[in-house]
């Protein structure tokens, strides 16, 4: 789609507009590992706004990539030996 990283601005006000065909027309445009590489470039620059810099907002993600590793483990099922 173009070497500008993150989604368009236009893809965001279409979002925030809710007009979904205009959405999903526009994220059409991008390869799949395109909208991959720009949902993440979008999304940390979103908190780092959000968070203030880039090492809080390391932060947050790093707990949450935590906090998932736990739900993950939390859930699974008992491994042989286990009696819980």
């Amino acid at each position: 789609m173009s070497h500008i990283p993150g989604l368009s601005p236009k893809i965001l006000l279409a979002a925030a507009d809710q007009d979904i065909e205009q959405f999903f027309d526009l994220l059409a445009a991008y390869t799949p590992i395109e909208l991959v590489g720009a949902l993440a470039t979008t999304a940390y620059s979103l908190a780092v706004e959000l968070y203030g810099s880039p090492e809080r907002a390391r932060e947050v993600f790093a707990a949450m990539a935590l906090a998932a590793d736990v739900d993950q483990a939390m859930s699974a099922p008992p491994v042989d030996g286990d009696t819980e």
